[in-house]
């Protein structure tokens, strides 16, 4: 009697957990391996016709901490602001601050190490965006001899000048953003509400695709030059490759007088009230963590649960098939004892 009941213990074990275990092991093994492939799918599931909604996903997941907010559809950053001129709507500007603390050892003006400290680092994103290359082209232009040339798109550019020494001044041309982890090595940001689609001879401006967002990133080896008070201007310069095109022009000026450097964040005489300010305005984000930035969601709903079904009925099928073999044997010594 207890044989039996040990026999059927057995059988009901072999037929219920060892599929799980193996469900389970497939599971944990999908669960590590998917990783690098997250990051294409974040991308995908930021929005593709919202050139904002995608670079803040993309900053969110770079970045410790984003300096953003948003109500309904419209996004609050350090700059966020439309620009047009007497010939039209121009472009939208937005510079999003990222901030990154680091515990490190500090020393005084001896080199004497002092011990260690939270060190802010600010890291200024800078877009360009819903550019009309029409307008741009009668900036350039204004006698309309030279209207849009798909073939001679128009360069937008930044540069900051120090308001205290103009003589301090840097300018750097902006470019795509392509993403810098995951599978693909394919540009991630468009411009979504980029305009005309044709220039004025009836040529699409990039075949049936949207052109891409405008983009730089200024690294606080550059950020240290400058004071906080700054002009930051957008720079628009032809694209003819001819000798008669004319000087590159600054169509737009933005005042800053906040433009915080690191070292001001680290030692200066206000640095407490400036990383309280930071605390505040910035928010968590995701830092690269796959983890936060939704990966169980992804590798679950991708991967993990047809894996883990079809392990379950293979293994199934083969444990059901010794129970069976395990049935019959144990028929044939019964009726032997018979």
């Amino acid at each position: 009697m207890k044989t039996g009941l040990i026999s059927k213990i057995i059988k009901v074990c072999i037929i219920v957990i060892i599929p799980l275990l193996g469900a389970v092991l497939v599971g944990s093994q999908a669960y590590k391996f998917y990783q690098e492939r997250f990051f294409d799918y974040y991308m995908e599931k930021a929005s593709d016709t919202n050139t904002e909604d995608r670079l803040v996903s993309y900053l969110e997941y770079i970045n410790e901490s984003l300096e953003y907010s948003k109500e309904g559809e419209e996004y609050s950053f350090y700059v966020r602001e439309d620009f047009s001129n007497e010939h039209g709507d121009l472009f939208t500007v937005a510079i999003i601050r990222a901030n990154e603390i680091i515990n490190e050892e500090y020393t005084n003006k001896l080199g004497v190490t002092l011990g260690k400290r939270d060190n802010y680092y600010l890291t200024y994103y800078f877009a360009i965006y819903n550019i009309n290359y029409d307008t741009l082209a009668k900036t350039i232009d204004p006698s309309g001899e030279h209207p849009l040339n798909y073939l001679e798109i128009p360069n937008l550019s930044f540069k900051i000048v120090d308001k205290n020494d103009e003589d301090l001044k840097y300018e750097f041309e902006t470019t795509t953003v392509a993403t810098v982890t995951g599978e693909s090595n394919l540009t991630t940001i468009y411009d979504y509400g980029y305009s005309p689609s044709k220039d004025s001879k009836g040529n699409k401006l990039n075949g049936d695709n949207p052109t891409s967002m405008r983009y730089y990133v200024l690294d606080s080896g550059l950020l240290k030059l400058f004071s906080s008070e700054v002009n930051i201007e957008v720079v628009l310069t032809a694209n003819w490759g001819s000798v008669d095109a004319p000087e590159p022009d600054t169509v737009v000026t933005i005042e800053k007088n906040d433009f915080y450097n690191n070292e001001l964040l680290q030692d200066g005489d206000n640095k407490e009230a400036l990383q309280e300010e930071i605390d505040e305005k910035f928010t968590k984000v995701y830092n690269e963590n796959v983890f936060e930035a939704g990966y169980q969601k992804f590798v679950f709903s991708k991967y993990i649960w047809w894996q883990a079904l079809i392990t379950i009925i293979l293994v199934e099928v083969v444990c059901a098939s010794f129970v069976l073999v395990w049935n019959a044997e144990d028929k044939k010594q019964e009726n032997k004892k018979k």
